[in-house]
């Protein structure tokens, strides 16, 4: 070892073994050329070969060496002893399901990463060679070479029964395989020009040529071909038998030699030319040249496909099979490799010009010369966001009851270690909840990343993206979603330490922008405020009257008490869920608290030791600005024009202008009705523009949903104007630590409200317009329980009647109990003594339930009805 100088220790490897059937593990640490050093402690020795293989098992490395120029790693599939030189280039890509050509091109190792290459001596590859695998086979044809050398074949075979054929020209392609395969064609030998020009939609046999009418590809008249095609054919295997064949589809004339009598004893030999046919040769290693000796071909097409203040996406146009890699140069400067004819380039600096080429690499090392130049400026960034970072919520314990702190935190990149997290939050056993929005700068897909120890949820626009709520080590996880650049989402990120090391950090990336933890600038706080265990939503101007207001409880939400304008309001309050609560203080039929047209409105929230205040004005709602407003059934708006004059307004858009006064003069308007209104409005006579809108209604149901634990039932909902379904939300409030008594989901196109059964109790779902945090429409109360059936599999029979009637009883047991509900059952009777069978359904009431929630029904066979009874309906019969 002290002999190997010039290398350090970890770019060598000692094998002290008799290496005939053993062998050693090369970490490649770059794409590139490499200089293999390979030394012997002795004097002298042979080397026989060098095998590289992917795979480190050491298949593959005993036996046959390769082939041909020895660039290749001996897998010839069905090459030796073929016509023809090995020439045909052989990629095959193992491990992969399906059996379209579609499954192929889907992989992520298509086309760059084979997992064997050969070299063909015919286009025709070894039967059955394996199963779910896929493959291509590429090769330049030189229609002046196969015309040579079908012509010499032709004229060896000789004639059969004095008919010869004479060759006419190269007329097409064919292809046939096992399974799906297709044929690809370009006349200019590039890799960008290919087009399909026949294919295999499911599997023959060899040399069967004509199973399918896609398989032959005919030249047509006048068709500019050249004297070299670059033919491609793609094949994938599923399972059973497998192949892949190319063929040269020849015009030929057979000739026949007729001897013709002169009539005076002599005779004229004539040629007799009957009619063209086809004949199809599979294609060897005589007609095509390799495209292997062609590489490395000069890469072409090279764009930009995209670019950000800090990155440049590149693609360029795919060189011929057998290209290893793609080497990436920015100003002269090699800066990367790609398996792919594409790269993205990262960490670049904003309104700068960057040159870029790209080199292809073939797998013995040649490299292309460079291709066309490109020069991209990068765009300026985008302007920063005005966020502070996301209020944290601190608890000294796992379930988030037990508040400690909250503040503002920058971003959320925590390494604690073991100790605690602030001051009074113990070091284990302790919880986070951050909330706020997130403010993306770009319109894409964006992925956001959470590294945590132990378990973290994270929901962005009120989907939950990450769900790994349990004790682990450090671990990050990931989710996608598409996001709008300006737009401010709802974000909240909770967080568990159970024991031992504690860290969390929240990362984001997109096309546009590399990974980094989300900066302050893009994260803003909650707009909920603290008091004691109560928090109310900042707000000082709506355009809405009644204004929904929304708080959050901490502690019972019957402490709480409200005063409005000084004066203590009883039963403004109202509970929401279990944790929010909502004001409520209006004579309009929408809820919420109502505003005065000419001052503020001042609103108190008093909880045992704290008090929390807002003024929120009546925002005016300026009509010679036109707009589109939603708005709940029995809301307000201010209306007013701006500018000087006269003003009439037609606020029902029925063509009659009720509204009469000046501009600057504040119109309260009631929308008592649902639909869609469009507001007229005139000034000094001239009519302007009109805004719309949108009075939204929807009809809940007055009675509780009965909902089967474990079963869902649909339960259609009424919208006007039914445009407006897909602004609603529907929402299930919470009864317990993250336990929801009724799951909750909406039918696209209608508003269909689904409902699961996910517990038993009471229930209720809040309709909100507009979002997770929007004004409420209306409540739904849904009644969830289980039923179990008791001798359902076999009721025993309670009396038998010489007529042949049989009385059976049996019972269903109702948790919890609900008064009010109806049960449909169909029971299914069959009996021992008729062979008739049949059903029928039975209505059972809640209201005849006992108290144990137990109820009894009986079903009374005969033999030429059924019926089915309830307690009481069966005379002479005790219960």
């Amino acid at each position: 070892a002290e002999a190997i100088s010039g290398f350090s220790a970890d770019r060598w490897l000692w094998k002290n073994v008799r290496m005939n059937r053993t062998y050693a593990w090369i970490e490649v640490p770059s794409v590139g050329v490499h200089t293999l050093n390979v030394w012997m402690r002795e004097d002298g020795f042979r080397l026989d070969r060098i095998a590289l293989r992917r795979e480190n098992d050491g298949s593959g490395l005993w036996g046959k060496g390769p082939a041909g120029s020895g660039l290749w790693n001996g897998f010839n599939a069905a090459g030796d002893g073929l016509a023809g030189e090995h020439t045909i280039l052989y990629e095959r890509y193992d491990g992969i399901a399906g059996n379209t050509v579609a499954s192929l091109r889907g992989d992520a190792r298509y086309p760059t990463s084979p997992s064997w290459t050969g070299l063909l001596g015919q286009a025709m590859t070894a039967l059955n060679a394996a199963d779910r695998y896929g493959s291509r086979m590429s090769m330049f044809v030189s229609l002046p070479q196969v015309v040579d050398v079908l012509r010499q074949r032709l004229q060896s075979v000789g004639g059969t029964h004095g008919v010869e054929r004479e060759l006419l020209g190269i007329g097409g392609f064919a292809i046939t395989g096992d399974d799906g395969s297709r044929l690809l064609m370009s006349t200019t030998g590039r890799m960008a020009d290919l087009r399909e020009i026949a294919s295999v939609p499911g599997y023959t046999r060899p040399d069967q040529w004509d199973k399918y009418g896609s398989q032959q590809y005919r030249f047509t008249p006048g068709e500019e071909l050249g004297e070299r095609v670059l033919l491609v054919a793609e094949q994938k295997e599923n399972t059973g038998g497998d192949f892949l064949q190319v063929g040269v589809i020849c015009r030929i004339l057979p000739v026949k030699h007729v001897r013709v009598a002169n009539g005076d004893g002599t005779w004229t030999e004539v040629l007799e030319k009957g009619e063209e046919e086809s004949l199809i040769v599979t294609l060897d290693g005589s007609m095509v040249e390799s495209v292997v000796a062609s590489l490395p071909e000069r890469p072409s097409g090279l764009e930009c496909s995209g670019k950000s203040a800090q990155m440049v996406e590149l693609k360029w146009n795919e060189t011929l099979p057998g290209t290893y890699a793609y080497l990436i140069y920015r100003d002269g400067v090699y800066i990367g490799t790609s398996l792919r004819p594409s790269y993205t380039d990262w960490g670049l600096s904003a309104q700068q010009a960057y040159t870029y080429t790209v080199r292809s690499l073939s797998r013995d090392g040649r490299m292309s010369e460079p291709s066309a130049a490109l020069t991209v400026t990068t765009p300026a960034p985008p302007p920063p966001g005005q966020g502070t970072g996301l209020t944290g919520s601190y608890f000294n314990d796992e379930e988030f009851s037990s508040r400690v702190l909250v503040r503002v935190d920058e971003g959320i990149d925590f390494d604690w270690k073991r100790a605690a997290p602030v001051t009074g939050v113990n070091p284990d056993h302790f919880s986070v909840r951050w909330e706020g929005e997130v403010e993306p700068a770009y319109s894409e897909t964006i992925t956001f990343y959470v590294r945590s120890d132990d378990g973290v949820r994270l929901w962005v626009d009120n989907q939950l993206l990450i769900n790994n709520w349990q004790r682990q080590s450090a671990r990050e996880v990931s989710a996608a979603i598409a996001l709008e650049a300006g737009r401010r989402y709802p974000i909240r990120l909770e967080y568990f330490e159970a024991t031992g090391d504690a860290t969390v950090s929240l990362s984001w990336s997109g096309r546009s922008f590399a990974k980094e933890v989300i900066p302050a600038h893009r994260l803003y706080p909650s707009a909920w405020s603290e008091g004691n265990g109560v928090w109310l939503r900042d707000m000082t101007r709506s355009r809405v009257s009644p204004v929904w207001l929304e708080g959050r409880n901490g502690v019972d939400a019957a402490s709480l008490s409200c005063r409005i304008d000084g004066v203590e309001v009883p039963a403004a309050v109202q509970r929401l869920d279990a944790s929010h609560f909502y004001l409520n203080h209006t004579a309009a039929a929408s809820l919420g608290v109502d505003l005065h047209v000419d001052r503020a409105v001042k609103i108190q929230v008093n909880s045992a030791d704290q008090q929390l205040s807002r003024q929120i004005e009546w925002e005016p709602t300026d009509l010679a600005q036109p707009g589109t407003y939603t708005l709940r059934r029995g809301d307000s708006l201010l209306l007013t024009v701006s500018g000087n004059g006269a003003v009439s307004i037609d606020a029902d858009g029925d063509g009659t202008y009720e509204l009469h006064g000046e501009a600057g003069e504040r119109f309260p308007v009631c929308f008592a009705q649902a639909g869609h209104f469009k507001i007229g409005v005139k000034r000094d006579g001239v009519e302007l523009a009109a805004s719309e809108v949108d009075v939204v209604g929807l009809t809940l149901p007055q009675t509780p949903a009965g909902c089967l634990e474990g079963y869902s039932r649909s339960l259609p909902l009424t919208v006007t104007p039914a445009t407006a379904a897909q602004q609603i939300r529907l929402m299930a409030a919470v009864a317990g630590p993250n336990r929801l008594y009724t799951q909750v989901g909406v039918q696209s196109g209608n508003l269909t409200c689904e409902l699961t059964g996910a517990g038993r109790g009471v229930g209720r779902i809040a309709a909100r317009l507009g979002g997770r945090e929007g004004p409420v429409l209306g409540f739904m109360t849904t009644h969830n329980f289980a039923v179990e059936f008791i001798n359902r599999a076999q009721a025993p029979v309670m009396k038998t009647w010489n007529d042949g009637e049989v009385l059976v009883a049996s019972s269903l047991r109702i948790v919890p109990v609900f008064a009010g509900h109806r049960f449909k059952l169909r029971v299914i009777t069959s009996t021992p003594i008729f062979e008739e069978t049949g059903t029928k359904e039975l209505w059972l009431d809640t209201s005849s339930a006992n108290a144990a929630g137990y109820l009894t029904y009986y079903v009374l066979t005969t033999e030429n009805r059924h019926a089915c009874h309830t307690t009481g309906e069966v005379s002479d019969v005790q219960p």
